[in-house]
């Protein structure tokens, strides 16, 4: 692979990691809109416990101290109990798994790592601006 592909690899997957973050990181209500009210829960933790893959790409820029966090987070999302993760398309359900108690270390997790993301998120976007103007 070529280094270019290596950054462009590592760029789209982190993309996909800060969302994943953000909706974690949010509040019942915003996790709710952002993931469209289905199945929240389930959704939010699948997609938090995937993003540790980004530490295998060969352009990781992560520091131990994000990774360490990222796992921290996955770890706390182990005391989610499965009532709360059980499958719902019903909006009301979802918001309601969402404000379940199970949700506030993680979610303090994340907001801690977003906020200490936001080098890395910044030269994401411009990435993406850049990759978007040569078009």
């Amino acid at each position: 692979m070529s280094a270019r592909s290596d950054r462009g690899d590592f760029e789209n997957a982190y993309l996909s990691v800060i969302r994943a973050l953000r909706v974690l990181a949010a509040s019942p209500e915003e996790a709710c809109e952002l993931q469209g009210h289905y199945n929240v829960a389930y959704e939010v933790k699948l997609e938090a416990e995937a993003a540790p893959y980004i530490f295998d790409l060969p352009a990781c820029t992560l520091t131990n101290e994000h990774k360490q966090a990222l796992l921290g987070i996955v770890a706390a999302l182990q005391s989610i109990p499965q009532e709360v993760l059980a499958f719902t398309s019903i909006k009301e359900e979802s918001l309601e798994k969402m404000k379940h108690s199970s949700w506030k270390v993680p979610r303090g997790m994340a907001r801690l790592l977003v906020d200490a993301l936001k080098p890395t998120t910044d030269i994401n976007s411009w990435y993406f601006e850049q990759d978007r103007s040569k078009w």
